[in-house]
């Protein structure tokens, strides 16, 4: 029978049932998982964070490195003697 069940319901399997959950310390144990998953959480959302500041960082200097790109390349092609007729156009 499973705790829970109608036959559960009698008095003296409601007493055993209590008397295993005090012999067992279920009611700490508990309280203790709790808080170990609550810190568990905790240290999941600080990783997330860190995740996302460390691939802003990565977006933030490729977009710098990319306009760096597109600036010498700008520069590059302005020296260029074709480039040079269609600037005195």
């Amino acid at each position: 029978m499973r705790p829970g069940s109608t036959a559960w319901k009698d008095e003296r399997y409601s007493t055993l049932q209590e008397l295993l959950w005090e012999d067992q310390d279920l009611e700490e144990r508990y309280d203790e998982l709790e808080r170990r998953l609550g810190h568990v959480t905790e240290s999941a959302k600080y990783e997330i964070e860190v995740a996302k500041d460390a691939s802003s960082v990565f977006l933030e200097r490729v977009i710098v490195a990319l306009i760096a790109a597109e600036l010498l390349l700008s520069s590059i092609s302005t020296g260029l003697p074709g480039h040079a007729l269609e600037a005195a156009k």
